[in-house]
């Protein structure tokens, strides 16, 4: 019987040559964390936000200083302004000066004039005090107590260092009365009206302002006998200035010298 060959056995399998192969990641390994990458985020925010904070802050205190700054400067030159008007003031009233003749012509001191024969600017005060009202064209005497100190007499005119202007405040006359005047001949209702004025004194001799006298009231409670009237075509009242008034805001004044 012929003898067969006995069967070889199966060649292994051949491991291609290089790099062993990598093993798969096992399941389920969390990610890495990006820790440090949110700590420099946060950290450059928070530096962003400190510096628009001081920069911020320096702009605002610069503000202020400016603010300041300009205040003062505003201050100063208003003080240059009140200067100079001063100044001006002064010398108009030096070119207007007047030599009086009687002591109605004080009144020029109201009219940003001076009185060159007026006494000097100091006690005994010695006043001469004028009204005017919005329609009059000129000042008019006021009456003040007569044996008062102050109380400047006709016959002693040049006596006189205080001028007291009397002048009626715009926009405050108010429709208090109707009194019945005649007018060349002709007898009319005419309306009588209630106002304020402010006072201010003045040196005579200078025509420097010394105060503000304050508001005083001119009331239209009784028509007055007599009246001078400005515009016949549309006749009105205004109420003199309360002649008691004006008394006592000379008597405080001179107290405060």
């Amino acid at each position: 019987m012929d003898q067969q060959p006995a069967p070889q056995a199966p060649t292994p399998p051949q491991v291609p040559t290089g790099a062993a192969p990598q093993a798969p990641a096992p399941y389920g390994q969390p990610p890495k964390k990006n820790t440090g990458l949110i700590i420099g985020i946060v950290a450059g925010i928070v530096i962003l936000i400190a510096g628009v904070a001081t920069v911020l802050a320096l702009t605002l205190g610069g503000s202020d200083e400016k603010s300041d700054t300009d205040k003062k400067d505003s201050s100063k030159n208003s003080s240059k302004t009140e200067k100079k008007d001063e100044a001006s003031d002064e010398k108009l009233r030096a070119a207007n000066a007047k030599t009086a003749t009687s002591l109605t012509q004080f009144n020029a001191v109201c009219d940003t004039g001076s009185i060159s024969n007026a006494a000097e600017f100091t006690a005994p005060y010695k006043v001469a005090a004028f009204s005017k009202s919005e329609e009059a064209r000129s000042w008019t005497s006021v009456s003040l107590a007569y044996n008062a100190d102050y109380n400047t007499k006709y016959d002693d005119y040049t006596s006189a260092n205080v001028v007291v202007c009397v002048e009626e405040k715009p926009g405050t006359a108010v429709k208090a009365n109707t009194c019945e005047m005649t007018l060349s001949g002709e007898t009319k209702q005419i309306d009588y009206y209630a106002t304020k004025y402010t006072a201010t004194a003045y040196e005579a001799k200078s025509g420097k302002k010394v105060a503000d006298l304050g508001e005083i009231n001119g009331p239209a409670t009784t028509c007055p006998y007599f009246a001078s009237i400005s515009d016949r075509n549309n006749p009105k009242l205004y109420a003199s200035p309360d002649s008691a008034a004006v008394d006592a805001a000379i008597v405080k004044f001179i107290a405060e010298q």
